[in-house]
């Protein structure tokens, strides 16, 4: 199971609910809230929309498939410091990218020198 138990739950804090409340709601008994941020058990699709409405996310932020800046999270082979170096390359214009592909090929062609 992925992590959206701890996702609405911490949702719901920040939105200031109780279980009950969230659970009125989104037409679920205070029940399944509970179960669900025990991990217990997970929502079915057709509570998703119900609870990201009410937590004021998107339904991909809730399954995790985005992060809470609205950047689509893919699972892939990167290494932490490949995905660091590409969330920092979308965060600059163009011309401070240019300078650090300029940089990045000028250590590649000084670290080829050595060799």
């Amino acid at each position: 199971m992925n992590n959206i138990g701890l996702k609405i739950k911490e949702l719901r804090i920040i939105n200031k609910l109780t279980q009950p409340e969230l659970a009125e709601k989104i037409g679920v008994a205070k029940s399944m809230i509970s179960q669900w941020e025990s991990m217990k058990n997970e929502p079915k699709a057709s509570y998703i929309y119900n609870l990201a409405t009410t937590l004021k996310v998107s339904t991909d932020y809730l399954l995790g498939l985005e992060n809470e800046n609205g950047m689509i999270v893919m699972q892939n082979e990167l290494t932490e410091d490949e995905n660091y170096l590409i969330d920092v390359v979308r965060q600059l214009n163009q011309k401070d990218k240019n300078t650090l592909y300029e940089l990045a090929d000028l250590m590649l062609k000084a670290k080829n020198m050595k060799k």
